[in-house]
């Protein structure tokens, strides 16, 4: 039987092949460079602030007797905003006052 020499040559020229393309795989990377991006430094600023709205909370709890302004309205300095039932509050004083005289 006669072969070719074709035929013995082919597994090794495909040997070759595989080893050609493992080695083309395990080559580094190429590099890259990565640049960071340009930060400019945010701009500073001095000064004073006014609050457009204030939340209120009186010292003490009780019913509610009168609203002297409306949600929207400017108020002023000392002005009356509410006012709320004072009596439970006067008859705990009467009671206090009554305690210390007797």
């Amino acid at each position: 039987m006669y072969s070719s020499p074709m035929c013995n040559d082919r597994p090794l020229r495909l040997s070759a092949l595989l080893l050609i393309l493992l080695l083309a795989g395990c080559a580094a990377p190429a590099a890259t460079r990565l640049s960071s991006p340009k930060s400019t430094p945010a701009p500073r600023f001095t000064g004073f602030l006014e609050a457009a709205t204030l939340d209120i909370a009186p010292e003490i709890g009780g019913r509610l007797l009168q609203i002297g302004v409306e949600e929207g309205d400017a108020v002023a300095a000392g002005q009356l905003l509410a006012r709320l039932d004072d009596s439970f509050l006067r008859l705990q004083g009467a009671a206090a006052a009554a305690d210390v005289a007797a």
